[in-house]
């Protein structure tokens, strides 16, 4: 499966929190985290696609220099591609998130909906940002 549909996120979040309980060891703890993390994956695109058709914008942990495609995927350029600062990133979820007019306007379904994927950006970004 290439994708997963983000209101399965609440069972393999309880999953997790259990296993996190019963483990004994740091390495134990560690090994169930990065798997959660890995799982995560699955629901970015999901993610993504509901930020889109919401808010009608993009959340991207990358700065692009240029537009659209061509940004990231420029033939015969040696500019790096430039991760943003987790300061930065998360400062682009909360302006999107409680203050924004869109956000206080959905229904209970659609702010359920977009909690957890701003659940799942922050969780899986947070060590992938510095």
């Amino acid at each position: 499966m290439i994708n997963k549909p983000l209101h399965e996120l609440a069972k393999e979040r309880a999953t997790y929190e259990q296993e996190m309980a019963e483990a004994l060891s740091d390495e134990a703890k560690a090994e169930i985290h990065k798997k959660y993390i890995n799982g995560l994956r699955l629901y970015l695109y999901e993610t993504k696609m509901a930020i889109k058709e919401i808010f009608r914008s993009e959340l991207s942990p990358f700065k692009t220099q240029g537009h659209g495609y061509d940004a990231l995927l420029r033939r015969n350029d040696s500019t790096p591609i430039v991760k943003k600062t987790k300061a930065e990133f998360f400062g682009e979820i909360d302006r999107l998130g409680k203050d924004n007019s869109i956000y206080l306007s959905l229904n209970d379904e659609q702010k359920a909906k977009i909690d957890t994927a701003f659940y799942i950006l922050k969780t899986y970004y947070e060590n992938e940002l510095r």
